[in-house]
């Protein structure tokens, strides 16, 4: 159900491609990420710590973006509900930083039927 991931350079995030095919119409993804925030010193905006971004087949934003993850330090774990079965245009997930403090340190990405 994923095709290309890009990596947005070491520790900031990525883009997830979907294949849309093998996903059920009113099928979600859920996503987990981890991180460490605070490990480097830096600066950053307030909010989330993180940022998603749904995305048409060319790259276009399709929604508002949403924040993920809290500015507290240490390495924190979080998920969310991608309701991509909302718009059937979505076809790219962006994950990205918003705090140079934040680090990426590992996403899972999971399918989730609907009863």
């Amino acid at each position: 159900f994923l095709g290309e991931v890009r990596c947005l350079g070491e520790y900031i995030g990525l883009e997830m491609d979907l294949r849309r095919s093998q996903l059920g119409e009113d099928e979600d993804l859920l996503l987990g990420l981890t991180y460490a925030h605070g490990a480097t010193g830096g600066k950053g905006a307030g909010g989330g710590a993180f940022e998603v971004r749904f995305m048409g087949a060319q790259g276009e934003d399709l929604w508002g973006s949403v924040e993920l993850g809290d500015r507290e330090k240490g390495v924190r774990q979080e998920q969310l509900v991608l309701p991509i079965s909302l718009d059937s245009r979505v076809e790219r997930v962006a994950l990205t930083r918003k705090s140079d403090q934040s680090l990426l340190v590992g996403v899972e990405v999971y399918r989730m039927g609907r009863p």
